[in-house]
């Protein structure tokens, strides 16, 4: 009697391991015909079937892949895109460590901030990606850092590219992600509304030898290279923390003081990512090597 009991309850595990992913995966697909308009019930199924095999070629399951899709229907992306964008998402999922959901957030993310197409933040990826692999940056954190803070860079005047070199930075010199996202926050508003701010950011401009009017013309020609430009200004100052300290205060001084003092590693960023040809492909390559057998 009781390895009858032990036979049914093994039987019993097996069948719901079988059945757990079906029921999970037809959750999923309930969440895109809610936010994917079908024009019949034959072009739902299609995309059902579509999903399925592209977990046969893709190391995730068929309900990430699903959930990608999902992210994508919310945000708008066409119906006629989504399995191209699916499968470059859930490629970035298995290069950056990311879950179905958190690929299609991220990736989603990234095309509406910086208004991209497919092709191009599939680059961005790549630059992401290169970044990477050749600081002491995470993926998932650069991704963190860009979703927080693009909106504020694309207004400011920065690439994805260029952002991402900053967060890495920040990254590489021990800052947490959300600290980071703060801190560059701050950076670009204060530089961007130079002629807004109070008399101690004005002092703290005039001390190394710039003004309000001459920042707002530069961030206009070259964001990038203000940004550049300021940091070396800074650094070359009598009293750098206290510099730092008139321009954006004793909560993001100590912050973008670690930027100052170790520029080498920013300017070694931006020249990661200085030409596409030096990191097209990256995402691509990450991508087949960790999912090689």
């Amino acid at each position: 009697y009781r390895a009858q009991m032990m036979d049914a309850v093994a039987l019993g595990g097996a069948l719901y391991g079988l059945v757990q992913p079906a029921v999970q995966f037809e959750s999923v697909m309930a969440d895109v015909k809610k936010v994917v308009n079908f024009d019949t019930p034959e072009q739902f199924g299609q995309m059902s079937k579509d999903v399925l095999l592209m977990s046969t070629r893709i190391p995730m399951g068929a309900d990430g892949i699903g959930a990608i899709v999902a992210a994508a229907g919310q945000a708008g992306i066409a119906r006629e895109e989504l399995l191209r964008f699916a499968e470059d998402a859930a490629k970035m999922g298995v290069a950056f460590d990311l879950s179905g959901e958190q690929a299609g957030a991220a990736m989603t993310g990234l095309r509406s901030i910086f208004g991209l197409t497919q092709d191009q933040v599939v680059l961005l990826g790549d630059a992401i990606n290169h970044l990477s692999n050749n600081m002491d940056a995470k993926a998932g954190d650069l991704l963190n850092i860009s979703n927080r803070v693009g909106s504020t860079a694309k207004l400011f005047g920065l690439s994805g590219a260029q952002v991402n070199a900053l967060g890495a930075s920040f990254l590489a010199l021990k800052t947490k992600p959300e600290v980071a996202a703060t801190g560059i926050n701050a950076l670009l508003m204060k530089l961007a509304t130079a002629d807004k701010q109070g008399a101690k950011f004005q002092e703290g401009l005039f001390s190394i030898g710039m003004s309000a009017q001459v920042m707002k013309k530069m961030v206009a020609k070259d964001a990038q290279g203000a940004i550049v430009k300021f940091l070396e200004q800074v650094k070359s100052a009598p009293d750098v923390m206290g510099t730092l300290a008139d321009l954006f205060g004793a909560e993001y001084a100590d912050d973008i003081a670690k930027l100052v003092g170790s520029l080498d590693t920013y300017k070694n960023a931006l020249g990661l990512v200085a030409e596409q040809t030096q990191y097209a492909g990256s995402m691509q390559a990450e991508y087949e090597a960790r999912s090689a057998p």
